[in-house]
């Protein structure tokens, strides 16, 4: 009677186990995860948002080309990275066009209805710069052309707090030189990047007010692709633990 007990709880644990692989990954020990092109993490990257995502000739560089290559690494998957517009980054993994994006995306509502965030990787503020001396408070802007950037958070916090008189632009570069040629009186922006642009090409601007939005960024993934996410959220964890994301968060300042 014990041995065949036994032998029933032996083969049930078998059947449980294979149910919770099969669960997991498909024959053959691949992941259940799908993938644009075998063997390769395609990320979607707007490289024109340093200190995140940059261009060094034509090589990205930044923060989340880190990201996404540790992230890539630890999924034992090839990294591409493929250059697109920053408004195009969330419907691109939406439609399946790519298996993320990864490009200082703050978690919202509106993206998340069309795509699946990874846990958060870093938080971010927003920070309102102006020229120099110009204006001394940001109730001073109100009525005024402020510029943000196509689909950033900064288009809404700059709609709800700031101004109505919001003028998009594609890249943070050209929200800063729109504010350079006086075409708009501020630039309402990533904290972090208001720093990079301020301290370097844009020295003559200040930023007037740094707002603790607490927004998070994360991985953009398709919402029919749960398993990436999980695996990706596992990374990142891993990530976190063992100290390899703070060590690439020094790389912002």
């Amino acid at each position: 009677m014990a041995k065949r007990f036994v032998a029933v709880l032996v083969t049930l644990c078998a059947v449980l186990a294979a149910l919770c692989f099969s669960g997991c990954a498909e024959e053959g020990g691949k992941p259940s995860y799908q993938l644009v092109s075998e063997g390769k993490l395609t990320v979607a990257m707007a490289p024109n948002f340093p200190p995140f995502d940059s261009l060094d000739g034509e090589t990205p560089t930044g923060f989340d080309v880190s990201v996404a290559r540790e992230v890539a690494n630890r999924l034992g998957l090839q990294l591409e990275i493929k250059a697109v517009p920053f408004d195009e980054l969330v419907q691109g993994v939406h439609d399946g066009t790519y298996d993320v994006a990864i490009s200082a995306l703050s978690i919202n509502p509106s993206r998340s209805e069309l795509v699946d965030f990874s846990s958060p990787y870093y938080l971010v503020d927003q920070a309102i710069v102006a020229k120099r001396g110009v204006y001394e408070k940001v109730s001073e802007l109100k009525g005024k052309q402020v510029a943000a950037e196509a689909e950033a958070t900064g288009y809404d916090y700059a709609m709800a707090n700031v101004t109505q008189n919001v003028v998009t632009y594609k890249t943070a570069a050209e929200c800063f030189a729109a504010l350079e040629a006086g075409q708009v009186a501020a630039v309402v922006t990533d904290e972090p990047a208001a720093t990079y642009f301020t301290n370097s090409t844009y020295s003559n601007c200040v930023t007037l007010e740094t707002v603790a939005t607490c927004e998070k960024y994360a991985v953009a993934v398709n919402k029919d692709n749960r398993a990436l996410t999980d695996a990706i959220n596992d990374a990142l964890d891993q990530m976190d633990k063992d100290g390899t994301l703070a060590e690439l968060q020094k790389q912002v300042g």
